[in-house]
């Protein structure tokens, strides 16, 4: 997990080599999809110069790719069965990030990445018993350079967020969570593991959200609130009292 996360990386990972200047060499990211989402996945990861991106892996094939290319991530490295060969590869460092939108096809991607792994938790780390899931540092953060993000935050690996979102103070983003373009995510807020809140949604202060739950884009979540997880919150609703695990809810106030 990242702390007091600003758009520079806090702290070398040992295998970083050193540029001239002392500056960390760019990690090498592979991303989890080659679709529209990770298109904009890609061009964050660009700008921010802390990566050199290797490309995409994909089950559709090269021709994903082809018919739709990505400028920043233009060469396919194989179906997700490649991707979670790597992941186990001890000599391979490339880091992965989920470059899918889709909350069902994560949670997929992840289960055939880190089979046996409690992908249901709420916690917004991945921690096992003593302390340290070894996979978890395999993942990258990326963080665009446009967003705000309070330095007393914290954002766990595998977390994405994107351009003009704002991520103020406290708020606490679990694994592969992603706070879409100009989301807000509010003081003392927390999202679960897999959590995508959508373009232009706000969460306000307090709020929680359950893992695998989706805040559609524009909505609207006021202060205190607990949406459970697995639930879908439609585009433009207004939620204003507490969302139980697995419901669907739209309109305002929310139902």
């Amino acid at each position: 997990m990242i702390q007091c996360m600003t758009h520079r990386p806090r702290h070398v990972r040992s295998d970083d080599r050193a540029e001239p200047g002392g500056r960390p060499a760019p990690r090498r990211l592979a991303i989890l999809g080659a679709g529209g989402h990770a298109a904009v996945l890609a061009d964050c990861a660009h700008r921010t110069g802390r990566f050199h991106i290797l490309g995409c892996y994909d089950d559709a094939g090269q021709n994903a790719l082809e018919r739709r290319p990505i400028p920043t991530a233009s060469d396919f490295l194989g179906p997700i069965e490649q991707a979670a060969q790597d992941l186990h590869n001890l000599h391979d460092h490339r880091l992965l990030i989920l470059g899918v939108g889709d909350l069902a096809a994560r949670e997929r991607i992840l289960r055939r990445l880190q089979p046996g792994h409690d992908h249901d938790h709420d916690h917004t780390n991945d921690d096992d018993e003593d302390g340290r899931d070894e996979r978890r540092d395999r993942f990258a953060t990326v963080i665009d350079f446009s967003a705000v993000v309070s330095a007393y935050t914290s954002i766990a690996h595998g977390a994405a967020v994107f351009p003009r979102a704002v991520v103020n103070s406290r708020a606490a983003l679990g694994p592969h969570a992603v706070v879409n373009t100009a989301a807000v995510i509010e003081h003392d807020v927390t999202l679960a593991r897999n959590v995508h809140v959508a373009p232009n949604a706000t969460l306000c202060g307090g709020v929680s959200v359950g893992s695998h739950t989706l805040i559609g884009a524009g909505a609207t979540v006021i202060p205190s609130v607990r949406v459970g997880r697995r639930c879908t919150v439609a585009a433009g609703a207004v939620v204003v009292r507490d969302v139980p695990d697995g419901a669907t809810v739209r309109g305002c106030p929310a139902r």
